[in-house]
């Protein structure tokens, strides 16, 4: 449900959602009224309960929003009323909308939000920065296949057999350094994982161009569906509706460096922006200091573990030395991958 209608009520723990399942505004059970990314999780308050017993929203036939008690106590509402027939709803561009009975807009909470963007960019509580891919790119990702040699020279990446839900699936995996297309904050890539999940299609028509990828992206892909047989291949499995999570550890020091999920999708992808990884290399002791495609990755699917570790490690001497890695990855480049590209 997306809306609410005159007379309609939003009972404490229920949400409503938008068309695309992408945004949800949540009446919490703590009283709060939030507005809600789903694939992120975070969200800002359209209304606060301050530990009132708040119960319900409702859509009060006078036009007014009103969050109210059990007792009918109200502690917040929009002051829209006045407007008869009055209706809300949660739409796809991230807005909450009251509209009048003629469909003009009364009131609007949260903000507009450019699905059209590759990348959702945040920072945490060490004001270390990430990306992580939105959920447009997941979207048209779909019809994207995967294979072995989908890597590169410091975004190494291998593939675990499994069963998902009864079915026949593939895990990809992929961390180390993936570098920014032409150096764009807002594309995919920094330093991190990603975590997909697929399934062998057999037959499964190949399509002749992804419009949306870059151009060399899309060189690499096509070439790819040119040469390889179906067993290499392996397509987007969303409908296995897997939860992903995966977190990245320092194996020098054994401690976390950040983690992702879970989310419920094919594919989970988070890197953090190079800036932030070197000044995480900036505070740490040489001993610790380690190349971006050293780390290990620990994933979970459905709740089932899996870990890849990197048998060796290669200390750095000074984050310097990390700048000059980078630098070394990028001239090797991309177009290194089609010279893998071979039939079996």
């Amino acid at each position: 449900m997306d809306r609410l209608l005159a007379g309609q009520a939003l009972q404490a723990g229920g949400f409503l959602e938008s068309p695309s399942g992408w945004m949800r505004l949540i009446l919490q059970n703590d009283g709060d009224l939030v507005l809600r990314r789903v694939q992120l999780n975070k969200g800002i308050s359209v209304s606060h309960s301050n530990g009132d017993p708040v119960t319900q929203l409702t859509m009060q036939i006078d036009g007014d929003l009103v969050a109210s008690a059990a007792t009918g106590t109200r502690h917040w509402h929009s002051g829209t009323d006045g407007n008869p027939g009055a209706f809300a709803i949660l739409q796809d561009d991230g807005l909450f909308v009251i509209y009048d009975s003629t469909g003009s807009p009364l009131q609007d909470y949260g903000t507009v939000i450019d699905w059209d963007a590759p990348t959702i960019g945040y920072r945490d509580d060490r004001n270390y920065s990430y990306v992580e891919t939105s959920e447009r790119w997941k979207q048209q990702c779909e019809q994207l296949p995967c294979f072995d040699a989908l890597k590169w020279p410091g975004y190494d990446s291998i593939h675990v057999e499994t069963v998902i839900s009864g079915q026949p699936a593939v895990i990809q995996l992929w961390h180390g350094w993936c570098q920014k297309f032409l150096a764009m904050q807002i594309m995919p890539g920094g330093f991190g994982a990603e975590v997909g999940i697929y399934r062998r299609v057999p037959g499964h028509v190949r399509p002749t161009s992804f419009p949306f990828l870059p151009p060399q992206w899309e060189q690499m892909v096509l070439q790819a569906l040119k040469v390889l047989p179906d067993r290499d291949l392996w397509w987007p499995a969303p409908e296995l509706n897997a939860e992903l999570k995966f977190t990245i550890i320092n194996p020098a020091n054994n401690r976390i460096l950040f983690d992702a999920g879970p989310e419920t999708s094919y594919w989970l992808a988070k890197w953090m922006n190079e800036t932030s990884y070197l000044a995480y290399l900036g505070g740490r002791s040489r001993l610790d200091e380690i190349v971006p495609d050293r780390y290990s990755l620990k994933y979970e699917v459905n709740g089932q573990v899996g870990e890849w570790l990197v048998p060796t490690w290669k200390p750095l001497l000074t984050a310097r030395d990390s700048i000059a890695e980078f630098g070394r990855t990028v001239r090797r480049g991309v177009p290194n991958i089609l010279s893998r590209l071979r039939p079996r």
